[in-house]
């Protein structure tokens, strides 16, 4: 299994410590190849993708988020803006479960005990 991380240089420094192939701000016209190639040759990989590089996206990609099973993508948050990120099914369960389904629930830890 091929294990890819593809973004901005500081983002990709720790992956590549783990041992992760790296592709440093490939172009649309890169990353589009790579994911064509992973499916030509059905290579089993786990590919995690800056969130902002997926922003225009081709042929290849949304055949491997609709089809592929043996191709895994996994967007990442910006680095230097990590509260920027939001997984594309965010967007899928407000429209399915209303605007306020991933609203955290109200806390009662730091209300005081109402006596009985």
């Amino acid at each position: 299994m091929r294990l890819l991380a593809l973004g901005d240089a500081y983002l990709l420094a720790g992956f590549k410590l783990l041992g992760f192939e790296t592709h440093v701000d490939p172009t649309p016209a890169e990353l589009e190849s790579l994911l064509c190639g992973l499916i030509t040759r059905k290579e089993k990989a786990l590919v995690l993708i800056e969130q902002a590089l997926l922003q225009d996206t081709g042929a290849c990609y949304k055949r491997i988020r609709n089809d592929s099973g043996h191709v895994i993508i996994v967007a990442l948050p910006p680095l230097h803006d990590p509260d920027a990120y939001l997984p594309p099914v965010e967007e899928l369960v407000k429209r399915v479960l209303g605007p306020n389904a991933l609203m955290e629930p109200e806390s009662t830890w730091d209300k005081p005990a109402t006596p009985r």
